[in-house]
């Protein structure tokens, strides 16, 4: 939550960079940075900006990625280890229905984008990939969930956002 005094602070340091700066677009910065850093977050994400010698006015998505907060998927590469190591597990390759693949193989990965991916595709999908298809096939299947995933990229960071939050809330 940015306070008003802090918005106050923050709308200086923007209307110091060149150029027009309306109350309009000061309103425009606020709705879409206040829910993504806090004051001084978004403070400290302005300095760092300025710090790199730039002259133009960032836009709310700069200072949220100078503020360490941007969100983005990994790279497929580095999921698919993930999953790999994950489908050799013990409880993974034991699991027998759909159901329990899928669990079995959620609690083996770290929570956020990689669990909601399981979630999303099916547990016994990549468990077949990486355990039971021979490697032609397997390559094509891998392929097939990299597209999957590729399309998937505004729902899973919109749920791995959320996911904390959900799980909290069941508990």
């Amino acid at each position: 939550m940015i306070s008003d005094s802090e918005w106050v602070t923050i709308a200086v340091m923007l209307e110091a960079f060149p150029g027009d700066f309306p109350p309009r677009a000061a309103k425009a910065y606020r709705l879409m940075l206040e829910g993504a850093l806090t004051g001084e977050e978004c403070i400290e994400g302005i300095r760092r900006y300025v710090a790199r010698g730039e002259r133009w006015r960032p836009g709310p998505g700069e200072i949220v990625a100078l503020a360490g907060r941007a969100v983005a998927l990994p790279a497929f590469g580095a999921v698919r280890e993930e999953l790999t190591r994950a489908c050799r597990t013990r409880d993974v390759r034991l699991a027998r229905t759909p159901f329990t693949v899928g669990a079995a193989l959620m609690a083996e990965v770290p929570e956020g984008v990689v669990s909601e991916f399981v979630a999303l595709v099916g547990g016994e999908r990549i468990r077949r990939t990486v355990l039971y298809l021979p490697d032609d096939a397997a390559e094509r299947a891998w392929s097939a969930l990299q597209g999957d995933y590729e399309k998937l990229q505004p729902k899973l960071i919109d749920r791995a956002l959320g996911a904390p939050a959900r799980r909290a809330l069941t508990r």
